[in-house]
């Protein structure tokens, strides 16, 4: 028997002699595993080799066989071998060959050589033609890397990511390709060719089927909307795939909230032109019948009575189903739970079709869940702002029993500060079922900026200023401001501090030392002074301040319109000024820098008088509102009034600089800066005989208007839109601010939050125009909206 077996192998090792050549030319004695023949024993492998490896190590190789040397030759295992070694995708051909060498002793050795051709690896990727996307959009579709072995498959996937990331887009033309260039030492580059085309415009969209809702109406809802003469500006009339999926689920839910609890859409049919150039989009609509609510109940984990539970839902038994009054109710009966420490607090629903009555019972169901308590409180993405300054603007602690309106509470105050653009709380679940860790998430806003600006207005002419305003300073929450402002107008100086937590308390203090030299309408002023600010907050929303002032004045005639030799009683008073103010305010903006709804009121009520070293005696009140309103497509609705009145106790003329000057792109823009207002014909103090000349002397009290639309107009760098009413005037003495009197305008401007700061383009165009004035009045500021 043992005799038999060494003649099989010695056959086998000569057949392996007589067929190497043909199969192998780099060596005489070798033939592939796969040619041997069958039914003859296997022989012992005394080596296992790679040949042709360039970049993959041969341990990495060695580690993907299974064949070991000492070991009989196993097909089945060379088999599973060269499987494996392809499924690394480093591998275009892999091959298993036996070859018989002779060593330098003369003696012969079998070797197993597993022959592989490595395929290419990248050296680069390129993209090309992406000019209307961006290409760092593109290249996150792309799904191979530099340094990796090369997967066209993988390539071809990355194309079709690229191309369906232009469909949402609007590009519904592109051409996406990729070719392949070949580089020494087996590399490659990967171009990936785009040819974008024109976006499609939407030319139509049209509704079938819609009997109870028009069309005009349902257009309204969703953001894909038919091209106009102005989409070159707004972008209106491109088509996204991704919202457009997003506007059936609107429109669904919007039949919803209108009592069709059963609408459907068919496919929506999208055609295009024959130039290509415009689609036009039908959508189908099954509206169903319209129901009213039945019965409404509460089933599950009650832990209050059930007739509690129901006294605060918003749906309704008689009413039509109103999809949102679900939605109310949902998030009001979960909060309950919420704020009760039941963090997993789930609110499911039952619903019955009474089909023939057109009545929808409804039946919310409540799973309380365990109990949590808050455990760890992890910040991220403040790069600049500290840790402690966002987590004491939450109202929400580590250890404390779960409260859903405290967590969200906490991260609108935290938005409210305006330091961020973003801000996200999420509750993230441990591996303990009684407590849930909490992900507070920022990302940061540019708060400051050192500026260098010029401008031109009509008013001003031009107009220089530099700043340095720093809004969260060292990441604290404080605000520092220097700025320096000269125009044909104004010389303006100003350092000023606010410290939002004084020595990490509710105490609010502040700052500002100035100096100015100002030309209002017919006089100028030129004043030096500081105020201290001393304040503290209430709950949430409100404050109450107090503020010393000393401010140094020295008035002349002769401002932007007036001469200069005019004798006014209350114009020749320079002195010092020494004045003391409080102020309440509510103040409920979910962001202080770019608020899209809240209000912020306050109330003031200033003193000056002799008996803290005032030359000059008044009192000033003032009341100020601005209401916020979300829009659709990001616009936002301003809503401001601002009303004051000063008198002075002891019967002396109150100083022209403290009465209220209106005019200007901070009060009523569209007219020259306080222009407005009672003014007194005057002689000249050189010619009694001239005749006399009108002069502004400002208003014992003011009362002014102001309504605002603000639109994005390119969202991503900042830029946006603006158009204004402006209604207000001031007052004289005794005069009782009338609305027939009120100065009315109308304007727009843009408003562009730059890297160097706040920039305000206005004009402002007066309504019923009155002798010399101008017809539009143009201001340009920096620094603030």
């Amino acid at each position: 028997m043992r005799l038999a077996q060494t003649i099989v192998t010695v056959v086998l090792i000569a057949l392996i002699s007589g067929t190497a050549s043909a199969q192998m030319p780099d060596s005489n004695d070798a033939q592939q595993v796969s040619d041997l023949p069958t039914g003859v024993q296997d022989p012992v492998i005394d080596e296992v080799r790679f040949s042709g490896l360039v970049r993959i190590d041969l341990a990495t190789a060695t580690a993907r066989v299974g064949s070991k040397s000492g070991a009989k030759l196993d097909r089945d295992q060379v088999s599973k071998d060269i499987k494996r070694l392809f499924a690394t995708s480093a591998f275009e051909d892999v091959q298993a060959w036996l070859v018989r060498e002779t060593t330098s002793r003369g003696d012969q050795v079998l070797v197993l050589v597993y022959r592989v051709v490595e395929r290419p690896a990248i050296e680069s990727i390129k993209v090309e033609g992406a000019k209307e996307v961006k290409e760092e959009d593109v290249r996150k579709k792309i799904m191979v890397r530099t340094a990796s072995i090369l997967d066209v498959n993988r390539i071809r996937q990355s194309v079709d990511a690229i191309r369906e990331h232009y469909v949402e887009q609007g590009f519904f033309l592109a051409e996406v390709d990729y070719k392949l260039v070949t580089r020494p030492e087996n590399m490659v580059d990967v171009v990936f060719t785009i040819r974008e085309h024109a976006k499609v415009k939407i030319q139509r969209v049209e509704f079938v089927g819609n009997n109870n809702i028009p069309s005009k109406e349902l257009k309204k809802i969703i953001g894909t909307q038919e091209g106009s003469l102005l989409s070159f500006l707004t972008g209106r009339g491109t088509f996204a795939q991704e919202m457009f999926e997003q506007d059936l689920q609107r429109l669904e839910f919007y039949y919803n909230t209108k009592g069709f609890a059963e609408v459907r859409f068919d496919q929506p049919i999208v055609s295009l032109s024959r130039d290509r150039k415009f689609i036009q989009i039908v959508i189908t609509v099954h509206e169903g019948p319209q129901y009213k609510v039945g019965e409404v109940s509460v089933e599950g984990d009650l832990l209050f009575a059930k007739e509690e539970l129901m006294k605060g839902l918003a749906l309704k038994s008689g009413e039509i189903f109103n999809a949102m009054n679900v939605q109310k109710d949902a998030m009001a009966l979960s909060d309950k739970y919420k704020d009760l420490g039941y963090a997993f607090a789930t609110v499911g629903n039952a619903t019955n079709f009474r089909r023939d009555e057109l009545l929808l019972d409804f039946t919310y169901v409540l799973q309380k869940g365990e109990k949590a308590r808050f455990g760890r409180i992890e910040i991220i993405g403040n790069e600049g702002t500290r840790d402690w300054t966002i987590r004491r603007e939450m109202r929400i602690y580590e250890g404390d029993l779960y409260n859903e309106t405290k967590l969200r509470a906490s991260e609108a105050r935290i938005r409210r500060l305006g330091f961020f653009e973003k801000v996200e709380i999420r509750p993230k679940a441990t591996s303990r079922p009684d407590e849930v860790d909490v992900i507070v998430e920022v990302k940061e806003r540019q708060t400051g900026a050192f500026s260098v600006g010029a401008g031109f207005s009509s008013v001003e002419n031009f107009l220089f200023q530099a700043q340095i305003n720093k809004q969260n300073f060292l990441g604290r929450g404080q605000n520092i401001r220097l700025e320096a402002t000269l125009s044909s107008l104004r010389r303006y100086f100003v350092l000023s501090f606010d410290e939002p937590y004084l020595f990490d308390t509710n105490w609010t203090f502040g700052f500002s030392a100035f100096n100015a030299d100002l030309a209002y309408y017919n006089f100028s002023q030129a004043s030096t002074g500081l105020d201290l600010t001393f304040g503290r907050r209430f709950l949430d929303d409100f404050s109450v301040s107090a503020t010393y002032r000393l401010e140094t004045v020295k008035v002349r005639a002769g401002g932007q319109e007036g001469v200069a030799d005019v004798p006014i009683a209350n114009l020749d008073l320079d002195g010092l000024t020494s004045s003391l103010s409080t102020a309440f305010m509510y103040d409920s903006r979910d962001d202080r820098m770019f608020p899209t709804r809240g209000n912020v009121t306050s109330l003031s009520l200033e003193w000056a008088g002799s008996q803290i070293g005032s030359d000059f005696d008044f009192i000033r009140m003032q009341v100020r509102s601005r209401q916020y309103f979300p829009l659709i497509w990001g616009a936002v609705a301003k809503i401001a009034g601002s009303w004051g009145y000063i008198l002075s106790p002891t019967g002396k003329p109150v100083p022209i600089f403290e009465r209220f000057q209106v005019g200007g792109i901070f009060t009523v823009r569209g007219f020259e800066r306080a222009s407005l207002g009672p003014s007194i014909p005057v002689g000249s103090a050189r010619d009694p005989n001239a005749n006399p000349t009108s002069f502004k002397i400002g208003g014992a009290q003011q009362l002014i208007f102001n309504f605002e639309i603000e639109f994005p107009i390119f969202q991503q760098i900042g830029v946006r839109g603006v158009v204004f009413f402006d209604a207000g005037n001031a007052y004289d003495d005794g005069e009782w601010p009338n609305p027939l009197k009120m100065r009315t305008s109308a304007g727009l401007g843009i408003r562009w939050f730059s890297p160097i700061g706040p920039l305000r383009f206005e004009w402002g165009f007066p309504l019923k125009r009155l002798k010399g004035e101008p017809p539009v009045v143009f201001e340009f500021n920096i620094g603030t909206f």
